[in-house]
């Protein structure tokens, strides 16, 4: 339900010249969207130009207050050659995220300027207002927690996760869940194909992106919510409350194409990163499913908190601690560079209608990947864990608090983006680096190799 109010212009000098203020009005729940036409009037133009003492304007353009740019877009972005006859638009398109808090109102300030001067001000308002209860036994579509607050299941699900990892990870040969074995043994070749790795990808990519479309389309049955004890007083994503227990099968198909887009950009950048270090280190690799990893995505899903991946790395031949440490670590860390591409195509509305949410569900998953593989299960986690448990730990930290920050609004994007540049940093410098120890690396994979083999034979 929208209400219109008015679509003139006003000049600065609004009271001076008889102009009324302009301001937009809108009603709208979380998650829903909608776009106005605004008027630069001829009559406004003409005034500026008057109080300039100017015969055209060279650019009239929009600016609006950083920390409002997730709710608003407009385009174009500026207008050239501006003459008192023209009569300007600007296609505004407002916006809330799918994890709004309602209800709450929000004011957005939006400067008119033209020569480098302010031409006047607009005011754009937005009323959110929670979905109805529809009577069912679940409350309405697309209900979520208030920032800081997360389902009990998901925590319990999340610690129960991380101890689990430890604790097979701290096993070792013990136990062996839902791993496919070291890999292959001496001598043997790797016999996974191009087009069979290109399937498990694929495979992999539909499983996530189905999991983030279901949990978009889906009704949400409220259960106990744990409050956390603080979050930044902004409003910003946070988590689904309970289970699915029902799911929008128009939203679903209309979600997939753009997460579908967003979940193989986030495996691909993955393949390559992994690709780039196994080629460093002079070791072959190929990928194979992971059934627990599937099974915990599964699972999740159904709590709307998809949370597991489906696919891990084998290795061909003899290869060392370190090397799998290394792999592990570029092929998740490395995910965190994605961040910033994608919160600029969030900001900037790269995809047009589709960039808020190929953006944000981006952002979910690689942050959900880097957490999640960090945890050493006797698979993705396991080679970091075994090489290096201090960094192991130190990552499943840091992949907690940018997950869950992210998602109950404690952590902020600038603060996102800042951790993506790092990380960027890092992981360049990491790489330079097996690029001048290269020979090291494989000389010293070698040595381990021989020596294993001689103890062999004396036994």
């Amino acid at each position: 339900m929208l209400q219109i109010v008015v679509f003139s212009f006003a000049l600065a000098q609004g009271s001076d010249h008889g102009v009324d203020p302009t301001y937009f009005e809108a009603t709208l729940k979380p998650h829903e969207e909608t776009s106005f036409s605004l008027h630069v009037s001829p009559e406004a133009i003409s005034e500026a130009l008057n109080a300039m003492d100017a015969r055209n304007i060279s650019s009239i353009y929009l600016e609006s207050p950083y920390d409002m740019e997730e709710y608003i877009f407009w385009e174009p972005h500026f207008y050239e050659n501006v003459v008192p006859d023209s009569d300007v638009f600007f296609d505004v398109f407002v916006f809330t995220p799918f994890d709004q808090e309602a209800p709450a109102t929000i004011e957005i300030p939006i400067t008119v300027w033209g020569n480098n001067e302010v031409l006047g001000h607009t005011d754009i308002i937005l009323y959110i207002e929670p979905w109805e209860d529809t009577g069912h036994d679940y409350d309405h579509h697309g209900l979520y927690a208030n920032p800081g607050e997360v389902a009990v299941t998901t925590a319990v699900a999340t610690v129960g996760s991380i101890g689990a990892g430890l604790a097979t990870g701290g096993a070792n040969s013990l136990l062996n869940v839902g791993r496919v074995d070291e890999g292959l043994k001496k001598g043997k070749k790797i016999k996974r194909s191009r087009l069979g790795q290109a399937r498990t990808l694929l495979k992999s990519v539909l499983l996530i992106g189905a999991a983030y479309a279901l949990v978009t389309a889906g009704t949400f049955s409220v259960g106990y919510l744990l409050v956390l004890p603080w979050s930044l007083p902004v409003i910003g994503s946070t988590l689904p409350v309970s289970y699915v227990s029902g799911v929008s099968v128009s939203l679903f198909l209309q979600a997939l194409p753009a997460i579908f887009l967003s979940t193989g950009i986030v495996f691909l950048w993955r393949f390559i990163l992994e690709t780039i270090t196994a080629k460093v280190l002079g070791i072959k690799i190929a990928l194979v499913g992971n059934k627990i990893g599937a099974a915990s995505l599964v699972g999740t899903t159904l709590l709307a908190h998809p949370y597991g991946f489906p696919m891990t790395t084998v290795f061909e031949g003899y290869v060392t601690v370190k090397d799998r440490g290394i792999l592990s670590f570029m092929r998740n860390f490395g995910l965190l560079t994605l961040v910033a591409p994608l919160l600029y195509v969030q900001q900037e509305w790269l995809l047009g209608d589709s960039s808020f949410l190929v953006a944000t569900t981006g952002i979910l998953i690689v942050l959900m990947t880097f957490f999640y593989t960090a945890i050493p299960y006797k698979g993705e986690g396991i080679d970091l864990f075994k090489w290096n448990k201090g960094l192991d730990l130190l990552l499943i930290a840091g992949g907690l608090a940018l997950y869950f920050g992210y998602k109950t609004s404690m952590i902020s994007t600038d603060v996102l983006m800042w951790a993506s540049i790092g990380a960027a940093a890092v992981v360049l410098i990491f790489l330079l680096n097996l690029f001048r120890k290269r020979k090291q690396l494989i000389e010293d994979r070698r040595l381990e190799d021989y020596r294993g083999d001689s103890m062999s034979m004396q036994q």
